[in-house]
């Protein structure tokens, strides 16, 4: 999604760190245009497309992401950066 949605021109930026509780923090950054704030939470809903999109997809593969990701015991979310763009954040436990 991140590729998909950049701005062309632009690249995006993939982070991982270890945080202070041991977890692995992965960070995929792009410079598109965002999320409105109200739809930050519904992103990762099935079939759910941000309003106003122009990209075709169906709204599968954050829903699928989530899922598997809790499925690991792991969280995710997503940012809208102050800059331009969005980041999903993923966090999961060491095992």
């Amino acid at each position: 999604n991140a590729v998909k949605y950049t701005a062309e021109g632009t690249t995006v930026k993939v982070s991982a760190e270890r945080t202070a509780e041991e977890r692995l923090r992965i960070s995929v950054c792009d410079r598109g245009p965002g999320v409105p704030p109200s739809e930050l939470a519904t992103i990762f809903e099935p079939f759910r497309r941000v309003t106003g999109n122009a990209q075709e997809g169906f709204g599968l593969g954050l829903a699928i992401a989530k899922r598997a990701i809790e499925t690991h015991g792991g969280t995710i979310r997503a940012e809208n950066r102050a800059e331009g763009g969005l980041c999903i954040v993923i966090e999961l436990p060491r095992h």
